[in-house]
């Protein structure tokens, strides 16, 4: 046994700790398990937390703010069902089920943690920066495209617990339509989705789907400010969004 990476058990489904379908894995370790159902998407989520990825959650605004731009973020708490951004391999990734199953991926911060894209993170201090360049973390063939000078992700501090990372998506309709924001904490590390429109987080009518900051609009966080000024694509046909950003 001990020479494989990963040693996975698929089994019949059983009763544990009151329900069926629980699946495990060591978080940076090889041991995982299937409780009943087998699918690639619960496949990849539990190899993921074999390669010490956490769940991908959603961060939930409480103070009842504006959901109209200029929007802060607020005072909130973590969605309470653990794993609530569905544009994610590590979160709920609801989708998978339905005609976007090929959508669902790992965002940019756990493809940097993977060693996926090693390089290709811009990560700030304290400054203004103008129009920065993020091309699409969902696009394969810009992510095997070695030769291209670019930024998959724009990552900087938020205070003592978390960092700001900053993305783009096109495999979702409406994620396309603005910048994938996050929060990842510095210990684990989990990323939780900044929702733009919280008030549509039932995953049964739309998710998160329309979580991401839109073109034209400012998320606002104390003296933090994220406005992701246009979107489009380079003459090959790779995609990006541009974002200006105040780091305190």
């Amino acid at each position: 046994m001990n020479s494989y990476d990963r040693i996975m058990v698929h089994h019949p489904a059983f009763n544990l700790n009151g329900g069926s379908g629980v699946s495990y894995s060591d978080i940076k370790g090889k041991r995982i398990w299937m409780n009943g159902g087998f699918s690639w998407r619960l496949a990849a989520h539990e190899i993921g937390h074999s390669y010490g990825c956490w769940h991908a959650n959603t961060w939930l605004v409480t103070d009842g703010n504006p959901v109209s731009p200029p929007q802060p973020v607020g005072t909130g708490t973590p969605d309470p069902r653990g794993y609530s951004d569905w544009f994610d391999i590590m979160g709920g990734n609801v989708y998978a089920n339905s005609t976007d199953a090929a959508a669902i991926d790992f965002n940019e911060q756990y493809k940097h943690q993977l060693g996926w894209i090693p390089n290709r993170v811009n990560t700030l201090t304290s400054g203004n920066y103008y129009n920065l360049k993020i091309y699409r973390c969902d696009d394969p063939n810009a992510l095997a495209s070695s030769s291209k000078a670019g930024y998959f992700a724009v990552k900087f501090s938020k205070d003592a617990t978390y960092d700001y990372w900053i993305g783009y998506r096109r495999n979702f309709i409406n994620a396309a339509q603005g910048a994938y924001v996050k929060w990842a904490k510095k210990t684990n590390p989990q990323t939780y989705l900044i929702d733009w429109v919280p008030s549509t987080n039932d995953p049964k009518s739309g998710g998160y789907l329309d979580a991401p900051v839109p073109v034209g609009s400012t998320l606002f966080d104390g003296a933090i400010s994220i406005h992701p000024t246009s979107a489009g694509q380079d003459t090959n046909g790779d995609q990006w969004i541009k974002v200006t950003v105040k780091v305190p």
